[in-house]
């Protein structure tokens, strides 16, 4: 099992700015990072052969009626290799969204319309589309 602190020692060491704020809470990581950061912050816990999460497990959506940035986009993340849990949030403005595609394939960024990634966004006027 990777040890939070790892985790969190790796992230800060690359996106010492997109790490906004760190929890744990009943053995489970909770990493709030920065949208403009998320692509390669989801690549490096993916790709990092320490960290290897490789399994998206769900991606939710919290709506905070009232709150600048109204919403968070949830990403609860899974390595088999290491039995390990993260819980990755990202706040996004009212109109916007961020979604990320954990394709099996080499990290990439598709940003185009044509995707095989399916995401189900209601009120949302425009999507930022990333695979990994």
């Amino acid at each position: 099992m990777i040890s939070a602190l790892l985790v969190v020692e790796k992230l800060k060491a690359q996106f010492a700015d997109g790490v906004q704020e760190v929890t744990e809470a009943h053995g489970e990581l909770t990493v709030v990072v920065s949208r403009d950061q998320i692509v390669e912050i989801c690549r490096l816990l993916k790709t990092d052969p320490t960290l290897r999460y490789d399994l998206l497990l769900d991606v939710a959506g919290v709506d905070y009626l009232g709150r600048e940035l109204r919403f968070e986009v949830v990403y609860h993340l899974y390595s088999l290799p290491h039995n390990s849990r993260l819980r990755l949030k990202v706040q996004v403005p009212d109109g916007d969204a961020t979604a990320i595609c954990w394709g099996s394939g080499s990290p990439g960024i598709r940003t185009s319309g044509a995707s095989t990634c399916r995401m189900i966004i209601l009120g949302i006027r425009s999507a930022r589309i990333s695979r990994l």
